[in-house]
């Protein structure tokens, strides 16, 4: 769904909005970087504790 309204201010400036279906994981970037954690978890057999406190700390 695009909802656009004309003569508006953001409207003028470019800005539009767009809606997202309500689950779309591809869309959402920060679900290809828990599936990047996921696996490396899995290839690793390490504890999640301890790769997030390597890679994120």
């Amino acid at each position: 769904m695009r909802v656009i309204t004309y003569s508006t201010s953001h409207h003028r400036s470019g800005v539009y909005v767009e809606y997202l279906p309500t689950y779309s994981p591809d869309l959402n970037p920060i679900e290809h970087k828990w599936a990047q954690a996921k696996s490396k978890k899995r290839e690793s057999g390490c504890d999640t504790e301890i790769l997030f406190s390597v890679h994120m700390v």
